[in-house]
């Protein structure tokens, strides 16, 4: 799994327990990318939260923090369409809290984050593609992440997120292991995916057909941990995979590839000023 995890374009590492002011470990090859939470936003006895994006550093001078939440709920990185990307691609890297109506505190709550993050992805698709990854915590069972058919959809579908894009969103039923009820939080992602566009990856693409469960532990397991992307995005996913093998922690790896239309100029790999080969396909994982 460490050999192929060091083979990744992206590595997203959600809920990394890094403390306020606290800097990532150095990773050989990589630049960090890190998004600790805000020591007001923690628990008096547990540490919650906390993002690492490391982006291989040939390809991380073309990504730069677009947006972040102000708790660090989600962080927003901008990879640039020089890297050989039809346009630019914001990736959503997130941890949500997965028990927000326990805390007491206002400053634990998740509080408006689904709201921000689908005025954010909305804002993002004006202008490119977006991905997101990370631990949702959230329960979406096998229910529609698109708007039904049956259903009065024309404020939806003839709004102005749907009308700028290139590739009608997909509109199949997908698979899911984990049984569990519907949460707030699965509910909002089928809420966001309806309104925006995005699709689950999770349970039907190839790698992963049966959505797999991403989380395991003594009293259970569970999927909560999430690709979820725009039409043109999932256009270029070639595979999910969900690493059950060789992990310290009770989440799986996700192993996302995506290929990626640049071709070769003048019978050679393309390249970005002489230095930079550009990949065929660009692969990522989310440790979670």
């Amino acid at each position: 799994m460490q050999h192929e995890a060091r083979s990744a374009d992206f590595i997203v590492l959600s809920e990394s327990w890094l403390l306020e002011g606290a800097a990532a470990p150095d990773m050989a090859g990589y630049q960090a990318f890190s998004f600790p939470r805000p020591a007001s936003r923690q628990e008096p006895s547990i540490h919650r939260g906390g993002i690492v994006c490391y982006v291989k550093q040939s390809v991380a001078k073309y990504v730069c923090i677009w947006q972040q939440y102000p708790a660090n709920c989600y962080a927003v990185l901008k990879v640039d369409k020089a890297v050989g990307l039809p346009c630019d691609l914001y990736l959503f890297a997130c941890y949500i809290n997965p028990n927000p109506e326990r805390h007491t505190r206002d400053v634990l709550r998740n509080a408006d984050v689904w709201d921000c993050m689908l005025s954010h992805i909305s804002t993002a698709l004006s202008t490119g593609q977006v991905l997101v990854l990370g631990d949702l915590n959230a329960h979406t069972c096998t229910d529609p992440d698109y708007i039904d058919a049956e259903a009065d959809a024309e404020e939806v579908l003839h709004g102005p997120v749907f009308d700028m894009m290139s590739t009608q969103p997909v509109s199949t039923a997908r698979q899911n292991q984990d049984r569990a009820q519907i949460n707030p939080a699965g509910a909002a992602l089928l809420n966001i995916c309806q309104l925006s566009g995005l699709r689950i990856v999770n349970g039907r693409t190839a790698g992963d057909r049966s959505g797999a469960v991403t989380f395991r532990r003594g009293n259970g397991s569970s999927l909560v941990d999430y690709a979820v992307a725009c039409p043109d995005t999932m256009q270029m996913i070639s595979s999910l995979a969900v690493e059950q093998d060789g992990t310290l922690s009770d989440h799986y790896a996700l192993r996302l590839q995506l290929d990626i239309p640049a071709p070769p100029v003048s019978g050679q790999d393309s390249n970005i000023g002489g230095s930079c080969t550009l990949p065929r396909r660009m692969k990522g994982t989310a440790q979670l």
